[in-house]
């Protein structure tokens, strides 16, 4: 069953950004539960809400949720409460992490949303029995909440993170440069964008452009940048990079921020990365440089990798949700 609930989020009040406070948050029950039970967040991609995950519109697909009904007939999962929450900002995304412009977004997941539910829905409160997991920036969001916060979530699967932003951003330079002179700056880009009937189905080339510059709130925030609330690492005309605001960029990049988070990694109780082998941001090179670390300071987890672009894993999730909640304690 799914349970749709309405909060107040108070971790994005009072910023410059005035994102919307009031969310709604859809919850799959698992049939007939009534003792305590574990949790799963399922975080988004760039640009979109998680409950899009439940349904599903394909003519050969199964809906995320009757997937997990069957598990849960079938005996295959414990007792299981999965969180899917809206993260979305004015620009598009937040990234899933505290922002001085866009608002605390990381801690609107493990307060407002967190608190929320287990406030009313029979929910463990520990963090063995607590995962997080997600797709893309959903991925990433992911692992910088295991990066920082595992004495909450102490599970995480992160699918497709955003990682190794040489490649996976700045590649696009010469796709995004030529979208932002055509509008005739990086404001006018945005009004266009956002004033669009229908903005998430423009060009993928406009696409990529707004899903780039909505990050620089994220990673170099602004308060005196118009619009955008955030600095961009690079010239719009020549594409020169600005050393030192992409140093600030590359700062959130988990392949060089999991240094710094070693000891706050080593407590989670299991780890996850799974990703495309033919993904076009290159997130598998990312994903293959993270694995890298964490074995170099022997820290358990999985990498995975199957036959697949970035999109599309959507078939992936229940199974990534069972596996996941396995290994609960609910004793």
């Amino acid at each position: 069953m799914i349970k749709e609930i309405e909060l107040i989020a108070s971790s994005l009040e009072g910023f410059p950004s005035n994102d919307r406070v009031t969310r709604k948050v859809s919850v799959y029950l698992p049939p007939n539960t009534t003792k305590a039970c574990g949790v799963v967040f399922v975080l988004a991609g760039w640009g979109s809400k998680s409950s899009k995950y439940l349904g599903n519109d394909s003519a050969f697909g199964v809906a995320l949720e009757d997937e997990l009904d069957q598990m849960f007939v079938d005996k295959k999962i414990p007792a299981t409460i999965v969180v899917f929450p809206d993260a979305t900002s004015r620009l598009g995304f937040s990234q899933y992490i505290d922002s001085p412009n866009l608002g605390n977004y990381q801690a609107y997941l493990y307060q407002d949303v967190l608190e929320t539910i287990e406030a009313q829905l029979p929910i463990k409160k520990d963090p063995a029995c607590r995962g997080i997991m997600g797709h893309s920036s959903g991925g990433f969001g992911a692992l910088w909440m295991g990066f920082q916060k595992p004495d909450i979530f102490g599970h995480v699967c992160a699918s497709a993170a955003d990682s190794f932003f040489e490649v996976s951003i700045k590649a696009s330079l010469p796709i995004i440069i030529p979208e932002i002179q055509n509008a005739g700056g990086v404001e006018s880009f945005i009004e266009n964008f956002l004033q669009h009937p229908n903005p998430t189905g423009q060009s993928y080339s406009k696409f990529l452009t707004m899903m780039t510059l909505s990050l620089a709130p994220c990673y170099a925030p602004n308060p005196q940048a118009p619009l955008l609330l955030g600095d961009l690492f690079f010239d719009t005309e020549t594409g020169e990079i600005k050393q030192n605001v992409w140093d600030n960029w590359l700062s959130f990049d988990p392949v060089y921020a999991l240094e710094k988070y070693v000891s706050n990694i080593k407590k989670l109780k299991s780890l996850v990365l799974e990703c495309g082998k033919q993904d076009e941001y290159g997130l598998q090179l990312g994903h293959r440089q993270i694995s890298k670390k964490l074995n170099h300071h022997q820290i358990k987890h999985e990498l995975i990798e199957f036959p697949g672009k970035h999109s599309g894993h959507s078939w992936r999730f229940a199974e990534r949700i069972q596996k996941m909640a396995s290994q609960f304690n609910l004793n």
